[in-house]
């Protein structure tokens, strides 16, 4: 009898040893700048999406998943290659106005193949071609800060002011938009109205298409993208130039800090790690995770799986 009693003890103190074990490691993991949620996500190594023209990726924004970002700068970043030359769509989020990078056919940017980044009411481009067939990363930045210090390029010298004051620069327009590809600066537009993209909460988060169209003040609605995606972020804050540079060549981590995740300004961030299957998950901590489908058909889509960009 007491050598069973024995037992029963260490196996009660065995259990509790496990506990707060599993408790501490959690603590350590979870500590970071900001405020941070656990997440829990299928990964099967570095993959990407390959699409085809014929599929796209939706992400629905559900009521209490993430905060509006209506009137709150946001910045849109993904990996992207392609060989495209037609209009497309890289990501969307929004209902008319909103944000989307794109790849251009020459009819808004000044050659085909060049990328570009919109809020629906005015558009940047890259400053050459991007569709090389190899990996770049693009950076979308809806801003309400003064920047006009940080690029001269930017200034009333070197193009049209915006209509908030003529003596001023885009860059100090508020709000403007900045576009980064590779983390270098590529050009920047102030919108005509001075006023954030109020549709940008009406729609989805779309990867390989513009199902609510956003981009009203393109030539015309981009069609679905042609090429592979991997790693695409949404924050509900202007990133700075350097933050963009210091966090583009590796995934967001869980223990904080710049390249963190931190659950009060990253609105949305799918690795496109599964590598099999119809999801794609949302490691943000939002739970706005995204379905792949056929564009025709809206019929779920498993394929796809490429290896992702190699960090």
């Amino acid at each position: 009898m007491k050598m069973l009693f024995s037992y029963k003890r260490n196996l009660l103190l065995f259990i509790a040893g496990i506990f707060i074990l599993t408790a501490a490691g959690f603590l350590l993991t979870s500590c970071g700048a900001g405020p941070q949620t656990k997440v829990t996500e299928p990964e099967n190594g570095d993959f990407a999406l390959q699409f085809t023209g014929a599929e796209y990726v939706r992400a629905d924004i559900t009521q209490g998943q993430g905060s509006s970002l209506r009137n709150k700068p946001v910045t849109v970043e993904a990996w992207v290659k392609t060989t495209a030359t037609t209009l497309t769509t890289i990501f969307a989020r929004g209902a008319t106005t909103g944000a989307i990078l794109f790849v251009d056919n020459g009819a808004n940017c000044a050659a085909a193949g060049r990328v570009g980044f919109t809020d629906g009411d005015v558009f940047v481009c890259s400053t050459a071609a991007k569709n090389d067939g190899a990996w770049h990363h693009l950076a979308g930045v809806i801003a309400n800060a003064d920047h006009s210090t940080v690029h001269a390029e930017c200034s009333c010298a070197t193009i049209v002011c915006g209509d908030l004051d003529s003596d001023l620069s885009y860059r100090d327009e508020i709000p403007h938009i900045d576009f980064y590809v590779d983390g270098v600066f590529q050009d920047c537009a102030a919108p005509s109205s001075s006023i954030y993209p109020a549709g940008i909460d009406n729609g989805t988060n779309a990867m390989g298409a513009n199902p609510d169209g956003v981009g009203s003040n393109l030539s015309a609605t981009p069609v679905d993208f042609t090429g592979t995606i991997d790693e695409v972020r949404i924050w509900g804050a202007a990133r700075t130039e350097n933050q963009i540079q210091q966090c583009m060549r590796q995934e967001l981590g869980v223990t904080g800090g710049v390249c963190g995740i931190d659950s009060s300004i990253l609105e949305g961030y799918w690795k496109l790690n599964e590598g099999t299957g119809h999801k794609a998950t949302d490691a943000s901590g939002h739970g706005i995770d995204g379905s792949k489908y056929i564009s025709a058909t809206s019929a779920n889509w498993d394929g796809g799986w490429v290896s992702g960009y190699p960090f």
